[in-house]
């Protein structure tokens, strides 16, 4: 995850200007592509669906449970390695995304329906297709020397160096003092504000500019 994306804690008065993705979920039947579709809609932005009709064994699965989980599980995983290839390919400063589901609940419902030799196979489809394999833009060359969230956070909830949460580095955001400010001032966002990277139509300039100078300074070194 992106410093950015870590820090879109949600003001819905700017939403179409500092979040690009935008996840609706919740139970089955609360109306969850209706309200992405709406969202879409008012926000001209892309639609991403989950294809929950087009799974031929779903309804396998919910009559028969355990004896067609696997293969219900495994077109749901390949459907969203196909969604988010096709994100990635196309650009990811110029448009907002509305899904009506968030891509990590998948695994959440392979944890929860398959049995463990069914479980440690998906594990491996997984990894082959290198799902959630992070894309390079050039992040952490900003983040590390801006530093403009982290001053005018006012509750002082942005640390200044990046933490380690379950096993992996991230920008950590101490929500134990962010929520409670958050909720005080009905919405906060002036972490997403003031951050270059949610300046509308400035991420593909300041990716590409930053990006060069890694590569000159590489050259240099060599």
């Amino acid at each position: 995850m992106t410093r950015s994306e870590l820090l879109t804690v949600g003001n819905p008065g700017k939403v179409s200007h500092s979040s690009r993705f935008i996840a609706v979920d919740g139970p089955i039947g609360v109306g969850k592509t209706s309200l992405a579709r709406r969202l879409a809609d008012s926000l001209s932005a892309d639609l991403v669906l989950e294809e929950a009709y087009e799974n031929p064994f779903l309804e396998r699965f919910y009559l028969d449970g355990q004896s067609a989980a696997l293969p219900a599980q495994m077109f749901f995983l390949f459907a969203r390695a196909r969604q988010i290839e096709s994100l990635r390919q196309s650009d990811l400063f110029t448009s907002v995304r509305v899904s009506d589901y968030l891509f990590s609940k998948d695994r959440l419902f392979a944890e929860l329906n398959l049995s463990a030799d069914e479980l440690s196979l998906y594990k491996q489809v997984e990894a082959t297709l290198a799902i959630d394999a992070p894309v390079d833009i050039a992040v952490d060359d900003l983040c590390t020397s801006c530093r403009r969230c982290t001053i005018d956070c006012p509750p002082d909830a942005i640390l200044d160096d990046k933490q380690i949460v379950r096993g992996v580095e991230k920008w950590y955001v101490d929500f134990d003092k962010c929520i409670p400010y958050f909720a005080m001032t009905e919405g906060c966002g002036i972490c997403i504000e003031v951050c270059p990277w949610s300046e509308p139509g400035r991420g593909v300039v300041l990716s590409e500019t930053l990006l060069k100078k890694r590569r000159e300074r590489s050259d240099v070194i060599r």
